[in-house]
């Protein structure tokens, strides 16, 4: 998703176009990153951390490499054992998987709504006694009732890992996700809402315990100099990242707000009877749209895809294995400002 379509006159993505306002800004953050000669953690890291943890109401956040490390160092730290059960959602994207499988539980697919979310009543039916984890993915900027899904969990004293990826600034009622679960993991690839020049990605936690734990992985076990008391990996979070992501942490509930603003214009002109949104109908989310999503009701895909070509949009089927009914169009407010 990070390469530009040149056939489009509005491609999927262009994330030089994206970041191309505030490029003076961000050279001078490269300037007086070179010009340090601190290139590895440090303040910039430090108060990025602290203002994302005030932006989600956690009390803890730690930066990290990606998302993947971000995955993969709170299972780790979660102490998954093999016989340990973990629910995870059947649409998620596969290094969620992935990032399971390292420590190598057993993994139980859960099903979904019509509209791409975890079903809450398959997760009721597939818990036991040895369920010790549910991970619920946040996709395209949706959610389940987190609420209910907070209530099972504690009911049943099953851990919350929320993967955050692509919900960045969702909300349910009045709270952020990210805010809901035990640890809550946050992917800073360019395409998303809250996006780095450049790889990132972080972790939320209220818990103290796991927070040093996890602080710790992500810098080869130790946050003392040559004291390695844990397995750990190196995925530390630049701080040019960090400061370029901390310019755009101000911006990012604006920019959200515009793109819901599209999103209400196609639901507004977009023919019903052929094509609805996959949306949750729950009236507590706060869909911030990193993806809008189109199924398929009774008209042609290919026919919607050969219109939109030829005005110049481009549609892409999003997780085509998966979804094979399921049309994406996401279309950066930044192409359709004028429109506004």
């Amino acid at each position: 998703m990070s390469v530009l379509n040149l056939n489009y006159k509005y491609p999927l993505l262009n994330l030089k176009e994206l970041n191309k306002k505030n490029s003076k800004v961000f050279t001078n953050y490269f300037k007086e990153y070179i010009e340090s000669g601190y290139y590895i953690l440090g303040s910039e890291v430090e108060n990025f951390e602290k203002k994302m943890s005030n932006y989600l109401g956690k009390k803890y956040f730690i930066g990290v490499g990606n998302g993947t490390n971000a995955l993969e160092i709170s299972f780790q730290a979660l102490g998954l054992k093999p016989d340990d059960e973990v629910l995870i959602q059947g649409n998620t994207y596969i290094i969620t998987a992935f990032a399971l499988k390292k420590q190598n539980p057993k993994i139980i697919p859960i099903e979904i709504t019509e509209n791409g979310i975890i079903d809450l009543e398959d997760i009721k039916r597939k818990i036991t006694k040895k369920t010790k984890l549910i991970v619920v993915v946040h996709l395209y900027g949706d959610c389940c009732n987190m609420e209910e899904l907070s209530e099972i969990c504690k009911e049943n004293k099953i851990l919350l890992v929320e993967d955050c990826a692509q919900a960045q600034g969702t909300k349910y009622g009045e709270k952020m996700i990210g805010s809901f679960g035990d640890i809550s993991c946050f992917s800073f690839y360019p395409s998303k809402n809250l996006g780095a020049i450049g790889d990132g990605g972080g972790i939320a936690t209220d818990d103290e315990e796991l927070y040093i734990k996890m602080k710790k992985i992500r810098n080869i076990g130790s946050i003392v100099k040559y004291v390695h008391d844990e397995l750990g990996t190196n995925s530390r979070l630049n701080p040019c990242q960090a400061k370029i992501l901390s310019y755009k942490l101000d911006f990012l509930d604006e920019e959200i707000i515009k793109k819901r603003e599209i999103v209400s214009m196609y639901k507004k002109y977009l023919n019903k009877d052929k094509f609805e949104f996959v949306n949750n109908e729950d009236k507590k989310v706060y869909h911030s749209y990193h993806l809008c999503v189109l199924k398929i009701k009774n008209g042609d895909r290919n026919e919607l895809i050969r219109y939109a070509k030829e005005n110049g949009i481009e549609i892409l089927i999003h997780y085509p294995n998966l979804f094979l009914n399921h049309l994406l169009i996401f279309l950066h407010y930044l192409y359709f400002q004028k429109y506004f």
